[in-house]
């Protein structure tokens, strides 16, 4: 039976934000903003020029209101937010389009891009906000020119360039949880003709945000580096190339689940048979916990455990080239090079529960009455009880080529392109359950350790992907425009992947005793072959295609005022999931969703340039919209990828920018 479903979300700009900094005007005499120059439609415009729904703030501006990382850049644009998924994995929502998806190989609906170049993965983009010219956050729809999986949006990050003069500038700042920041950089020409820059930035603190509920301890201190050199070469009056080097690296603990109640219940859903017989009658599974409004509490796993204590070890390589190469006054071809590494191998405890000594009083009960009693009984007096640890060691290679032609030609401006793109990810999850009432089933029949205790994820992909596009601005009147794009994408990718025994014959034995006759052997994959009961590699391969597109109206009602209406169509290219799975159908893939958006707007320079107001009213219809989503298996409920049928979403926002006063600065939004 075919079943639709329809999912409302009315996605607003919550809380108001409303942000005051101190700011040096232009001149004395002249309180009008800055004007930012934005590179939204792959050449520079003034924002205001634009008949799109664009964020942009300069790098000063950025200083000024506080923004140091992604997740304020999030509270200073309205409609942007900013999660982490528990396991390092940016989830980026804009105007409520998002994939609230943790595997490293996920694609985000809010494409990230240093200057105009991919990043191909969300996970990648956690070194990115350094030494800013300017940041512009794209709102809709990017089919056309940004057509990397941007049905939300696009952030596109603008590092400061090399300058004709000799610079050099620091900054530290202290903050809460004893976080020290501190950047520098330095830049000039090192020739007539070449110019470098080179920028350096670290954040370190002492001190976790988050507390345990059960003991004395912190997570939550901070490790990150950072540094970019940027070589610009002027080859002649005709030619240039600007190529960039950047790493970052990350080895800050990781976040922890916030901790609310552990539920004592085994695989099918019921509360697990040991337990129940130490509870009293009727009373629920579900333990309430004290304080679980404080979003600061949390629990995991204690150095004490086999893994240790939840951090990162991550660290990411780029180099880019772009190359601008002007045949005539009125034709430029573009080049856009790119290549990347990442390397993961990082620990994480995300259920909210672990180290709990078993002498521990939560509520009503303590840890003794229930699951500490059996962890003393089947292993000799433990002095706490992990749970739900795990490793993910994982790497990422990209490279991508884009070309383009642009130009103009009296009112008509036109670009051309093609891009293409290679990724590879090989991903290895290492589960350690230890004590776990959902996966130690006593009553089953194992001998030695009881149930599952460690399990292994193991997934390769690689995928292509080639695209072919154009776009074109006419202005056929005065004071109209006509915006057309259109591109065509074409996406392979192939899956290499299963849930595997570790080696130590754990996942093995527990798979051969509940899925009897099952053929399993330690160190080989449990997952089950189509239509067999035995273990092996799933292989699978996704080839899709997609025409996106967007089509504009600008009309100039004065010389500041711009109103504007909008159709665009996007696409986000399906993807594989890594989970744990018992059987081949948990690694189908979802395929790819489609957003088409329907946008009126407005932009308005007010008060002779001191205040600029932008508002927009936006409607999005999805098809296939991708979800992170849950299904039954052996294990109990796992993840799962699925794609709803159709979904909608409705909007409007604004937000203002305000020199009231020289020296006083408001943002509004």
């Amino acid at each position: 039976m075919y079943s639709k479903t329809i999912s409302r979300t009315v996605s607003a700009v919550t809380p108001l934000v409303a942000a005051i900094a101190l700011a040096m005007p232009a001149s004395a005499q002249n309180l009008a903003l800055e004007e930012v120059v934005v590179t939204a439609q792959k050449r520079e415009q003034s924002a205001n020029d634009i008949g799109m729904a664009i964020s942009a703030l300069s790098g000063d501006t950025m200083k000024e209101l506080g923004v140091l990382d992604t997740t304020d850049l999030a509270v200073a644009i309205p409609g942007l937010t900013f999660a982490d998924s528990g396991i390092s994995t940016p989830v980026y929502t804009l105007r409520g389009v998002g994939f609230n998806e943790d595997a490293v190989q996920a694609t985000a609906t809010v494409g990230v891009y240093n200057d105009q170049i991919a990043v191909p993965f969300p996970i990648m983009t956690r070194g990115l906000l350094m030494d800013l010219e300017r940041v512009e956050v794209l709102k809709g729809p990017q089919g056309t020119l940004f057509g990397r999986n941007s049905t939300g949006g696009a952030i596109n990050y603008i590092a400061n360039k090399p300058g004709e003069e000799f610079e050099a500038s620091g900054t530290i700042g202290y903050g809460r949880f004893e976080t020290v920041d501190a950047s520098g950089m330095i830049s000039g020409p090192l020739t007539d003709s070449i110019g470098a820059r080179l920028a350096v930035k670290t954040v370190q603190s002492n001190e976790g945000w988050q507390k345990s509920v059960t003991r004395g301890d912190e997570l939550g201190e901070k490790d990150k580096a950072s540094a970019r050199l940027l070589v610009d070469f002027d080859l002649t009056d005709r030619l240039n190339a600007l190529v960039v080097a950047s790493w970052w690296e990350d080895q800050s603990d990781t976040q922890a689940a916030q901790f609310l109640t552990p539920a004592y219940q085994n695989l099918f859903g019921d509360q697990n048979p040991i337990v129940e017989g130490l509870l009293d009658s009727g009373e629920d599974a579900r333990i309430s916990l004290l304080n679980e409004d404080d979003s600061r509490d949390a629990d995991w796993t204690g150095g004490t455990n086999r893994l240790g204590k939840p951090e990162a070890d991550m660290n990411a390589h780029t180099f880019s080239a772009t190359i601008n190469w002007d045949f005539s006054a009125a034709v430029r071809l573009t080049s856009l090079s790119s290549y990347s590494k990442f390397e993961n191998d990082s620990k994480y405890s995300n259920d909210g529960y672990g180290g709990m000594s078993p002498d521990k009083t939560v509520g009503p009960f303590s840890a003794t009455d229930t699951i500490a009693a059996i962890v003393r009984d089947q292993y000799d007096a433990v002095d706490t009880l992990g749970h739900s640890q795990f490793i993910n060691d994982s790497e990422i290679e990209s490279w991508s080529q884009e070309l383009r032609f642009s130009g103009d030609l009296d009112e008509l401006s036109w670009i051309l392109g093609g891009y293409y793109s290679h990724d590879k990810i090989d991903s290895t999850t290492t589960q350690v359950l230890d004590v776990s009432t959902n996966t130690n089933i006593a009553f089953f029949p194992i001998p030695g350790e009881i149930g599952l205790q460690t399990l292994d994820n193991i997934s390769e992909q690689k995928g292509d992907t080639w695209a072919v596009f154009g776009h074109t601005e006419w202005g056929f009147a005065d004071d109209w425009k006509l915006t057309l794009g259109l591109r065509y994408t074409e996406d392979d990718k192939d899956y290499d992947g299963c849930s595997a025994d570790n080696g130590d014959g754990d996942g093995s034995q527990y798979i051969n005793t509940l899925g009897a006759p099952a053929d399993t052997v330690p160190g080989g994959c449990i997952t089950f072959l189509e239509g067999t009961s035995t273990g092996g590699i799933i292989k699978k391969t996704l080839d899709e295609d997609s025409t996106s597109g967007r089509v504009a109206l600008d009309w100039n009602v004065t010389d500041d005022v711009l109103t504007y209406a909008s159709y665009s169509r996007g696409y986000k290219s399906g993807s594989f999931p890594t989970l744990s799975t018992n059987d081949s159908s948990q690694l189908d893939p979802v395929v790819q969703e489609k957003l088409d958006a329907y946008e009126i707007g407005m932009k308005a320079s007010l008060l002779d340039g001191a205040a600029q107001l932008n508002a927009a009213a936006f409607y999005y219809d999805y098809s296939d919209k991708q979800l992170l989503s849950k299904t039954i298996t052996i294990f109990g409920a796992l993840g799962a990828l699925a794609n709803v049928p159709e979904a909608e979403v409705t909007g409007a926002e604004f937000d203002l920018q305000w020199a009231p006063i020289d020296g006083l600065f408001v943002s509004l939004g």
